[in-house]
């Protein structure tokens, strides 16, 4: 469920009438639905936490937070939603030599903050979007979604913008089937983290010990995020999709 709500209130119906014009209205679109939100005012300080275990899709997904404000056009009489994500998307690429997810290894991000207090999403504009974020630190557990073409296992999770992984940071564990400790993998450069941005960390395998590096990411642009959907038979645009829902099965 989306929730949809006009960006000015008015005292009663008559006064809306007698205001509201067609095609005047801008609405906020959010996503997943919070039953908790009655009105706009509850979106100017909005908390939201993401899962310390995101190990389905399911849970990968119900972290992420959707957003967009939009107004009808004038000359179709529609409007037209195109969703931000809110939250930033880490994607880290791991050798098969490295981590067995079919015996249930998946890796880990460490200190993280998972929590975001009050962040005011009654904004026309992503970046002026403020935050407020717990100083609290958890441990994500992240999902395989994949593998890469080099054969490599990718794995994700979504966690609050606004938060900057530090140089010599332990950022990542893998699990160790052999009963030896886990390894631990540290920040290779200070890494600033924006809303709608995909950070892809490749993991440095030539150290054993618990002092390796995981190498700075490559950002990417949030358009990369989104599919068009077309219909088959007349080429007209029906909708967007984010192409990380998106999965294949046999």
């Amino acid at each position: 469920r989306y929730f949809l709500a006009p960006l000015t209130a008015y005292d009663d119906l008559q006064k809306a009438e007698a205001a509201l014009q067609k095609n005047d209205a801008k609405y906020l679109f959010y996503y997943p639905y919070d039953p908790d939100v009655d009105d706009l005012s509850d979106l100017l300080s909005y908390a939201h936490n993401v899962l310390e275990n995101q190990n389905k899709r399911e849970w990968y997904e119900s972290s992420d937070l959707l957003w967009d404000i939009c107004e009808p056009d004038r000359e179709y009489s529609c409007v037209h939603v195109q969703m931000d994500h809110v939250m930033s998307n880490i994607i880290v690429e791991i050798s098969p030599d490295l981590i067995d997810p079919s015996i249930g290894e998946v890796p880990s991000l460490l200190n993280v903050k998972t929590s975001i207090m009050a962040m005011n999403m009654v904004k026309e504009s992503l970046n002026d979007m403020t935050y407020t974020l717990s100083d609290a630190t958890g441990t994500i557990q992240m999902w395989e979604f994949g593998k890469a073409v080099s054969g490599n296992y990718m794995f994700r999770a979504v966690v609050p913008s606004h938060q900057t992984f530090s140089k010599g940071m332990r950022l990542l564990e893998l699990p160790n089937t052999a009963g030896a400790h886990p390894k631990i993998y540290k920040c290779s450069a200070d890494v600033s983290l924006l809303p709608g941005k995909n950070y892809y960390f490749t993991l440095g395998v030539s150290s054993s010990d618990n002092n390796g590096q995981v190498i700075a990411p490559t950002v990417t642009d949030e358009d990369t995020w989104v599919f068009d959907l077309i219909h088959p038979d007349t080429n007209e645009p029906l909708g967007l999709l984010c192409k990380e829902y998106v999965y294949f099965q046999k």
